[in-house]
């Protein structure tokens, strides 16, 4: 069993961390960064039998063994806190290894492991997802009831439902349809299998490719078999595009480290481990660097919750005074612990995450950047520094590109003496390479190590200019884990101002990827609409001799006023009380928002390789459903139903139908939400992954529709892990609760960023800011830089403007 495993490596762990106390050279390697690759070429270490050295090798073998067998079978059967543990543990293990020397090997591998342990959960709801599409009937309810009274039907016309009727009617992938059942006894006896109806089901749906990335992601054996290659996973750096960065981030809260990986097209990926440092000097605490953190972040949030439920009661001037400085006070504790976590987590290695800093492409960097140089000067340096006795051994290093790259990038932004501590801290992690090999002493001090800083900084000085030019701006894909999801990275100081998506895993955003590049040329409903023609509510009705139903594509270009349940002179479709009713006519629009006319005169637009496309004249929107949200309602209604040429359709001021909520997923490219929470009242969690292997992107405005909520042990899951399951491209939702005026805001901008509005010249509620240009223009945005520039828009910029993230790959509109 796993557990068993564990408890013995955790006894192991312990006697490795007594032992490396009793080594000077390497008792502080827990609490320092370490870079892989970060050599070359290294020395070989042979440690004396009997010695310190030789006992921590013989214990991190030992260790290895027992997590490798642990992660096995946690990985096909175990519990999620089971593989996070088996596989961070190992990941450590092996990094402690390669530091030491002790073990050869790239960094593809210690990825691969890192990478595997996160969000197992997800994956395998993923599998189990695509298992039971490949096993449920389609049965279309354009065929029913004719096919349920076909249902073994005689000679003579009467029902005969024995057992060998129905394979008939119930088809299963990989079976001939019109096959029998065995005629045994066994078989004779079985009773009849119901029909499954699934009104969005449609016959021939290809999901083995899902497969593909996410059962291998589940099979131990083979996820283990994976970790003793020396390459990372090779189709991974095939298929990412090269405007794309993926960054994972792991945080082993238990050891206070954090493991941060990035992968760019066609290289080798950069592992960099990082200690946690105190965000906030509170002593000893229980809960550990991490749990500190949450709490401080859920007490911000909690704080923020409280005073939106009292900012109705505040009447007078000065309490309005006092509601808006609480806020503001809350907005800047929030973004001050976002720099905090910036500066005391990621210091000196910022530029791991910033998509734009030329780490492992050298060909990005500008032309006359000599690497072999590059890395002679640093080498040269470092040497200058050594004592005598460790010249020779320090010589015969060869420092690695990545890393030499790494100390390039931080030179070139690490400028003032305010950035002193991060050039510090880069400087101190070249220092502890040379230090783990044997070839640097355990203890520069601080005169040495200035020394080194100062002499590191005028030896790149040459190679600065081919690194700090302006490029153009590069996506970066976030891979978080239950941990680190819970963070608004987006917001941190140095990622700000980037294009930033999330997904749960490697497997995910590879099952993305692989179905963009599938079907390159086609926007989302129309490969839902390729596939098969969808049911038609109305067969049912015409059977039993009644009229059609009529669905969102039979509506064309007649008025949506019927589907809406809301027309002049006529009530929602939900009861609203008097006093609402009387409230709802004094609000005024806050913005003032122009119909999109149509798509077709932008001319075709050029969608960058890997990115999705969605169709902006196919829209399905949800306003204002439990019918007391009439600021909301006043600001969008008119643009909602007079957008485009009655290509967009959706529901007003009342409940949607769970069929009209899979309908609108499934024949339109994009899904609005404008109301509480992710529409999880309206649409199941079991629905909304019965939509695989297509569906619409998704714009979640509610309350933390895009939250993951914490499970303890358990992997995080929410709204927005569904969707990605059921093929949703892109989603964009909330981590906590926002004020429903500043994220209306949010909203407006958004859609005007990603061209599906424009706003006027006035921008009535949102407050003009001269950062804000560039709206409206004709070059097209993904989904992930028009939320970039909503957040601008934001009075609050981190109660509000953090909130909002997005979920999946680049999506543009075609």
């Amino acid at each position: 069993r796993p557990e068993h495993l564990l408890m013995r490596a955790h006894v192991v762990f312990a006697e490795l961390q007594r032992l490396l106390a009793l080594e000077p050279a390497w008792a502080s390697v827990l609490q320092s960064a370490l870079v892989f690759p970060a050599l070359r070429r290294s020395p070989k270490q042979q440690p004396r039998r009997g010695s310190t050295k030789a006992l921590i090798r013989e214990c991190l073998g030992e260790l290895d063994s027992l997590l490798v067998a642990a992660a096995e079978a946690a990985i096909t059967v175990g519990f999620a806190h089971c593989v996070h543990e088996s596989c961070h543990l190992l990941a450590l293990t092996r990094a402690l290894s390669l530091a030491f020397g002790l073990s050869s090997g790239g960094s593809g591998a210690l990825a691969r492991i890192v990478d595997d342990a996160r969000n197992i959960t997800a994956v395998r709801e993923a599998v189990d997802a695509v298992r039971r599409k490949q096993n449920a009937a389609p049965a279309s309810l354009a065929r029913w009831p004719a096919d349920a009274l076909q249902f073994g039907k005689g000679e003579e016309g009467g029902l005969d439902y024995s057992p060998s009727s129905s394979p008939s009617l119930l088809p299963r992938r990989g079976l001939n349809r019109s096959a029998e059942l065995p005629s045994s006894p066994s078989a004779q006896r079985q009773r009849p299998r119901p029909l499954v109806f699934d009104p969005l089901a449609v016959d021939d749906v290809d999901v083995e490719p899902v497969v593909d990335f996410f059962g291998l992601a589940v099979d131990g054996a083979k996820v283990v078999a994976g970790w003793t290659a020396s390459e990372d996973r090779p189709r991974l750096r095939g298929c990412l595009p090269a405007a794309w960065v993926a960054c994972s981030i792991s945080i082993d809260a238990r050891r206070n480290i954090m493991f941060v990986t990035r992968y760019e097209r066609n290289c080798d990926p950069l592992v960099v481990c990082l200690p946690m440092r105190e965000i906030e000097d509170k002593g000893s605490s229980s809960e550990g660097v991490f749990g500190d953190l949450q709490s401080t972040l859920a007490a911000i949030v909690a704080e923020s919750d409280l005073s939106m439920k009292t900012g109705g009661s505040c009447t007078t001037e000065d309490e309005k005074r006092g509601w808006w400085e609480l806020r503001s006070g809350l907005d800047r504790r929030l973004g001050e612990l976002l720099g905090c976590v910036e500066a005391e987590w990621l210091g000196g290695f910022k530029d791991v995450l910033r998509p734009d800093a030329p780490l492992l492409d050298v060909g990005l960097c500008a032309e006359g950047l000599d690497v072999e140089k590059l890395r002679g000067d640093v080498q040269a340096c470092v040497v200058g520094c050594l004592p005598k006795g460790f010249v020779a051994k320090a010589r015969s290093m060869e420092l690695s590109d990545q890393l030499c790259l790494l100390v390039l990038n931080a030179a070139a932004r690490c400028k003032g003496d305010g950035d002193d501590g991060e050039w510090l801290d880069v400087c101190s992690m070249v220092w502890d390479v040379y230090c783990y090999q044997g070839a640097a002493p355990s203890d520069p001090g601080e005169d040495l190590l200035n020394t080194l800083a100062e002499g590191l900084r005028q030896a790149v000085a040459g190679h600065v200019g081919c690194v700090a030019k302006k490029r153009a701006r590069r996506q970066l894909i976030l891979i978080l884990d239950k941990h680190a999801q819970q963070i608004p990275w987006e917001c941190l100081p140095c990622l700000r101002d980037y294009p930033i998506s999330r997904v749960p895993s490697v497997a995910f955003l590879m099952n993305s990827i692989a179905a963009v590049s599938t079907n390159a040329t086609t926007s989302i409903s129309a490969l839902a609409r390729a596939a098969g023609p969808p049911p038609r509510a109305g067969s049912l009705m015409d059977m039993l001799g009644g009229g059609a139903v009529p669905m969102l594509a039979d509506l064309g270009d007649e008025s949506p006023v019927p589907l809406l349940g809301r027309a002049k002179g006529q009530g929602t479709g939900k009861r609203i009380p008097q006093t609402a009713r009387k409230l709802a006519p004094s609000f005024q629009p806050l913005f003032d928002l122009d119909p999109v006319t149509t798509g077709a005169s932008r001319g075709p637009v050029e969608v960058p390789s890997g990115a999705a496309r969605a169709d902006g004249s196919r829209v399905f929107y949800v306003l204002n459903p439990e019918g007391d949200l009439h600021r909301t309602q006043a600001n969008f209604e008119e643009y909602l139903r007079h957008s485009g040429q009655r290509n967009w359709h959706g529901v007003i001021g009342r409940r949607p139908t769970p069929h009209e909520c899979e309908r609108g997923l499934l024949s339109s490219d994009i899904f609005m939400y404008f109301g509480h929470g992710g529409a999880e009242n309206y649409i199941s969690r079991a629905q909304i992954r019965g939509l695989l292997p297509k569906c619409s992107v998704a714009l979640l405005f509610g309350c933390s529709s895009g939250q993951l909520r914490p499970m303890g042990e358990y992997d995080a899951m929410g709204t927005a892990i569904d969707y990605l399951i059921a093929g949703c491209p892109a989603l964009v939702g909330n981590l906590w609760d926002v004020g429903d005026k500043d994220i209306d805001r949010f909203a407006a901008r958004l859609l005007a960023a990603w061209g599906l509005d424009k706003l006027s010249a006035e921008e009535i509620a949102v407050k003009p800011r001269s950062e804000t240009t560039g709206v409206g223009c004709e070059e097209p945005r993904s989904l992930a830089e028009a939320v970039c520039e909503a957040r601008k828009a934001c009075r609050m910029s981190f109660l509000t403007g953090a909130a909002p993230v997005v979920y999946g790959i680049p999506v543009y509109l075609s």
